[in-house]
């Protein structure tokens, strides 16, 4: 049985958490069930909006940009941040010879007035009338959102145009998924680089229009490129000479050869510090360390992140973590020292605005 979160409990023998099924069942990516459509619109409604686009022409192309910014989770806020796109980015899609576009962006930032973009999104009530819609679409092309999931459920061809640093159920190193087949993916080279993205979609949609064919999707395979090692090393020059541009741009490229190479993830994190984006540092460096969790310099630098931002509980856990591993590090027990001191004044400050019976608490 399934039980909602705000309901109690019934009694049972056994619990397992929802998302650690695949592992009891021995589930692998080979095995996963992909059959699809396993989602079906409303027949009649389905019916009502092909009579009202059959006048449109084909191909018939829905557009989604953005997610939920969920402002109040900061954490869920930053994702939304890499993972979504200022609609006036996506001008280079639509091309006069293209296919018709329709809006399936519920919320959220508006288009530019002049983009040539169909919007019946305040028709749409809830998520069977958008399926009633997308099920008389031809494509949809959409960043990480619950639409791509929607289309994908109902069969429909989907090209995910998705962040350098994927959730973890797009997986890496591919651009197929284990449980869509007919999504196919676009992803950042480097964080940040929608440019390239939108150019390979654009490119992709110009093939789909001529064919029809969702072959088109799968115009540009990853391919190996070359040697990681060398890139790296080269990358890495790049980054010692303040070039932080260009190697960032790099590391993505070894990393899209070489999607587990830790030291490219944990450089990619330092150059978001570098730059004031400690969310992407924190993010890239974790996956280095999920990799190589015994390599003292990911601590180091994910401790620095973390005090940089005031993180001052996850600094100084770091640290410690750091020195567990190399104890005689003469920056990291300084690091600490410092974590420890702003920690303390921090617990210093809040006991005082709340009065002399403060401490007591």
């Amino acid at each position: 049985m399934v039980v909602p979160d705000n309901e109690p409990l019934p009694d049972f023998d056994l619990h397992c958490p929802m998302l650690s099924r695949p592992l009891v069942m021995g589930t692998t990516p080979e095995t996963i069930p992909d059959a699809t459509p396993y989602l079906h619109a409303d027949a009649t409604d389905a019916g009502l909006w092909k009579t009202r686009l059959a006048e449109m022409g084909a191909p018939c192309v829905g557009l989604v940009w953005a997610g939920s910014a969920r402002s109040h989770l900061p954490a869920a806020a930053a994702v939304d941040r890499r993972r979504s796109i200022a609609p006036g980015r996506l001008a280079p899609l639509f091309d006069p010879a293209g296919p018709h576009f329709f809006s399936l962006q519920k919320g959220g930032p508006a288009a530019p007035g002049h983009f040539p973009l169909t919007d019946y999104m305040d028709e749409m009530r809830d998520f069977a009338d958008a399926a009633a819609l997308i099920a008389n679409l031809d494509l949809v092309i959409s960043f990480d959102t619950a639409v791509a999931h929607l289309a994908a459920a109902l069969g429909k061809p989907v090209g995910l145009l998705d962040r350098f640093d994927p959730d973890w159920r797009w997986l890496i190193g591919r651009r197929d998924s284990p449980w869509y087949p007919t999504l196919r993916l676009f992803r950042q080279p480097a964080p940040g680089d929608w440019d390239g993205v939108i150019d390979e979609v654009r490119t992709a949609l110009r093939q789909f229009c001529a064919t029809g064919t969702r072959a088109a999707l799968d115009s540009a395979p990853l391919g190996l490129g070359p040697d990681a090692g060398a890139l790296f090393a080269q990358t890495v020059q790049h980054h010692l000479a303040g070039r932080l541009a260009d190697a960032e741009g790099l590391y993505g490229q070894v990393l899209s050869v070489e999607p587990l190479h830790a030291d490219s993830l944990h450089l990619l994190g330092v150059i978001g510090g570098q730059t004031g984006r400690h969310d992407l540092a924190v993010d890239m460096i974790r996956r280095a360390i999920a990799i190589n969790p015994k390599a003292a310099p990911f601590r180091a630098n994910l401790g620095i992140s973390f005090l940089r931002q005031k993180r001052l509980e996850e600094a100084v856990a770091c640290f410690r973590a750091v020195l567990d591993l190399t104890p005689d590090d003469p920056q990291t027990n300084r690091n600490l020292g410092i974590a420890l001191q702003e920690r303390a004044q921090l617990r210093q400050s809040s006991a005082t605005s709340f009065g002399p019976g403060a401490a007591a608490l």
